[in-house]
């Protein structure tokens, strides 16, 4: 008989794959994980080493897909920072005590959040990445944590085949 958190897996990982939209794989990966975790809103993005920019390549929240997937230039020094720090997963309690997230709010709507980063390798250079946001502070724990590590194969795979297929 299959556990709780294997059967948790094989349904968010059919979710996640069963779609090459990624607004669709968002919206079902958020249904799947709301009852799990504080989460009103998620996003996949990717860093453009070539024009020093954030690319928010799709978002939803709780009423779906959101129309503010967008691409934010950030001046060098900032983007250099945050492609130097990318490439690990964090827990962020609350976005305006963390040097990596307080520097870039200027230019997305972060403040007064819990995080969770999820990197998810790259494609051609371009760190992809997971961000689940939830409003408030320390809203996010370890277990949080590690349930989303646990589905990062499954993102890693959405995400690497949409873009082959835009």
């Amino acid at each position: 008989m299959p556990n709780a958190k294997n059967s948790f897996f094989n349904r968010i990982t059919l979710a996640i794959c069963s779609s090459l939209n990624l607004e669709e794989t968002l919206a079902s990966c958020f249904t799947h994980l709301k009852g799990k975790l504080p989460l009103d809103r998620l996003i996949f993005g990717a860093l453009d080493p070539d024009h020093h920019s954030i690319n928010h390549v799709a978002a939803v929240t709780a009423s779906g897909p959101t129309t503010d997937a967008v691409c934010l230039a950030l001046p060098q020094d900032i983007f250099e920072k945050l492609h130097r720090g990318i490439t690990r997963d964090r827990l962020v309690p609350d976005t305006r005590k963390d040097e990596q997230t307080a520097m870039v709010a200027p230019y997305v709507q972060n403040r007064g959040f819990s995080e969770i980063l999820l990197f998810l390798q790259g494609h051609n250079d371009r760190p992809c990445y997971l961000v689940a946001q939830a409003k408030g502070v320390n809203r996010y724990t370890q277990e949080h944590f590690e349930l989303l590590r646990s589905i990062r194969e499954p993102l890693r795979i959405a995400m690497t085949n949409a873009i082959h297929h835009m």
